[in-house]
């Protein structure tokens, strides 16, 4: 049997795909569209990229694969190659998050709306949380994956359902990082890092970013105790 082997990210976003069809937008080498129709998790998808050498990567893959029915592959930027609920699930990953929140954007200017997203921004994964809030998106899953040696988020948003309304913890670190294994072993890290910043530069601001990730890292982990009572 035919398969595609992802990393742990692309594990990640893959379970929290829903319907049956997705589109893939800045698809790269194509390789969650192909995993998805092979796995059955749906029955067709569209393979989007703006970068023609990202396409054809996608094309060969596909092709090889034996998928041409099964998955197209568009040129364009952002949502614009994809019709107003086209597929159900709409998948964006591997952009920083200012360029996700604005595709968020410039797809609600253009009326088009999806029933579900699963966004894995590289940086700022708070524009993100904050332009699906600003559209009434409701948060169904949001947590912290290491893959590789970099940590990155996965956030599931529904049309129909989940968390509408986040605090400005909740919008930095994630919709339920007090509840988040990958969010308590990031602060750590993160923690680690400042702190030794901090004792060659004693800047404003590296101290406010460590008091702030120490602060969502207690609660996180008063949480935790909280259920183990």
């Amino acid at each position: 049997m035919k398969s595609v082997r992802l990393d742990k990210r692309l594990l990640e976003i893959l379970k929290n795909v829903r319907g049956d069809s997705l589109a893939d937008i800045g698809c790269d080498h194509g390789k969650l569209a192909a995993a998805s129709v092979l796995s059955r998790k749906i029955k067709w998808a569209l393979a989007c990229d703006i970068s023609p050498k990202s396409l054809n990567k996608a094309k060969k893959l596909i092709e090889g694969l034996g998928l041409s029915k099964e998955i197209e592959c568009r040129d364009g930027d952002g949502l614009y190659p994809v019709a107003d609920g086209e597929v159900d699930t709409v998948v964006i990953a591997g952009l920083g998050g200012d360029e996700i929140a604005k595709i968020l954007k410039n797809a609600s200017s253009q009326n088009k709306r999806f029933s579900n997203y699963v966004l894995s921004p590289n940086t700022r994964a708070e524009k993100v949380r904050a332009e699906a809030m600003s559209q009434g998106l409701g948060i169904v899953g949001d947590c912290l994956i290491l893959c590789g040696k970099k940590y990155y988020p996965v956030i599931a948003l529904s049309a129909n359902d989940g968390k509408t309304r986040l605090s400005d913890d909740e919008i930095i670190f994630g919709a339920e990082f007090w509840n988040d294994d990958g969010f308590k072993s990031w602060a750590q890290d993160e923690m680690n890092k400042l702190s030794k910043m901090i004792e060659d530069v004693n800047a404003p601001e590296l101290i406010n970013r460590y008091n702030g990730i120490k602060r969502a890292y207690e609660k996180a982990s008063a949480s935790e105790t909280l259920k183990d009572i």
